[in-house]
């Protein structure tokens, strides 16, 4: 299958027989351009407008082969203001609360780990895979962010009980 779009954040191939879109991470040092959390957000949002008027899409799938760190890189975050930087969360969350809103069914395969915004992403799916190693981290205060969206959903997702220290 050749890639629908040309994202440098992740492949995407649409399987005509199962009409499933499925997205592949790509590694960062596959990218052809430096990690940017902006690049990333600018291609999930027009994934998520593509899907909105292609309703006869019925599943989403989301592959990660790596552990997966979505956070703004330092650079970007002195390169930014604090409003720029504010106005890019807000964007997570609205692609957040759209992923969680989406008709088609989304699965999302954690892989050996996903951290910060790629934690919050993947409580959004309605199933989610792992590899038997697979760590999940909300370490957004850690780093001095703020968690965007996902983490609400999160006690539908992990029974509190089962959540260990550090996951906040």
């Amino acid at each position: 299958m050749a890639d629908l779009f040309q994202h440098h954040s992740f492949r995407t191939e649409l399987d005509f027989q199962t009409r499933t879109l499925q997205i592949t991470w790509r590694p960062r040092a596959q990218w052809k351009v430096p990690y940017r959390l902006a690049t990333v957000t600018q291609e999930c949002e027009q994934i998520l407008g593509w899907l909105s008027g292609h309703l006869e899409i019925n599943a989403l799938v989301w592959h990660n082969e790596q552990v997966l760190d979505l956070a703004l890189s330092r650079e970007e975050h002195q390169n930014l203001s604090a409003a720029e930087v504010d106005a890019l969360y807000k964007r997570w969350y609205r692609i957040i609360l759209a992923l969680y809103a989406l008709p088609q069914t989304m699965v999302f395969d954690l892989g050996r780990g996903v951290q910060d915004l790629a934690a919050e992403m993947a409580c959004a799916a309605d199933l989610r895979v792992a590899h038997h190693s697979c760590q999940i981290s909300f370490g957004h205060l850690t780093k001095g962010q703020m968690p965007y969206g996902g983490i609400s959903f999160l006690s539908t997702v992990v029974a509190p009980a089962l959540c260990g220290p550090g996951i906040f």
